[in-house]
């Protein structure tokens, strides 16, 4: 769950090397949160296999918001982590 939200976390400020050429529309405050609670959910599904229980664990654990795009976003996230 922590590399999870590392790597989303890391997603949301962009590459280095991509640095003027990074969507604004992925950076400030609110996608960011998103994109940790989406990485940390991936990585519960990644190590357990278990994608419902990974939204789960980031829904009670790594958000303060949730939406139904969220949910969502994550739900795919889960599903291709757990299969891979």
């Amino acid at each position: 769950a922590h590399l999870g939200g590392i790597i989303g976390a890391g997603f949301s400020h962009g590459l280095p090397c991509l640095a003027g050429w990074w969507p604004v529309v992925l950076t400030g405050h609110r996608n960011r949160c998103e994109f940790i609670a989406q990485g940390a959910a991936m990585g519960v599904a990644a190590a357990f296999g278990a994608p419902v229980g990974g939204i789960l664990f980031s829904f009670e654990e790594a958000s303060s918001f949730w939406s139904k795009h969220i949910t969502w976003r994550a739900f795919l996230g889960t599903m291709l982590a757990a299969v891979l």
